[in-house]
């Protein structure tokens, strides 16, 4: 499905870019139109045209949109385990690492975005 930006804007607040995506926070993946000024969100706002949301979002959407992106704690990039410690490693080698697991008959599931709890806790029990 592809939501584009509604006609009138949904805020009062001063904005000067507008962006459509869906969340990610649950497997529902709902419509949000964000505003942004200078870069910062200033108001969010479940898409009035996405049937999933039907125009709102839950707080666990709210939440993931407004804050995970913009907090110092998020782990940006790709790491690996050794002994105790996460150590950050390349895309590439990451992709190589895997490939080589899977070449040994190593089961894998590689899970998306929009995958749910019930899909997670199947995949560890299996995996």
């Amino acid at each position: 499905m592809s939501l584009q930006p509604t006609g009138i804007p949904l805020t009062v607040k001063e904005f000067d870019r507008q962006k459509v995506g869906f969340c990610a926070g649950c497997g529902c993946g709902c419509g949000y139109i964000l505003y942004e000024r200078e870069g910062k969100i200033v108001d969010l706002y479940g898409h009035p045209a996405d049937p999933r949301g039907m125009g709102s979002l839950c707080t666990k959407g709210i939440t993931y949109i407004q804050e995970i992106p913009g907090n110092q704690m998020r782990l940006r990039g790709i790491f690996m385990k050794k002994e105790e410690e996460f150590t950050p490693i390349e895309y590439t080698q990451a992709l190589e690492i895997l490939k080589e697991k899977l070449l040994k008959g190593k089961t894998a599931f590689l899970l998306g975005r929009q995958t749910g709890l019930e899909e997670y806790i199947l995949a560890k029990k299996v995996s």
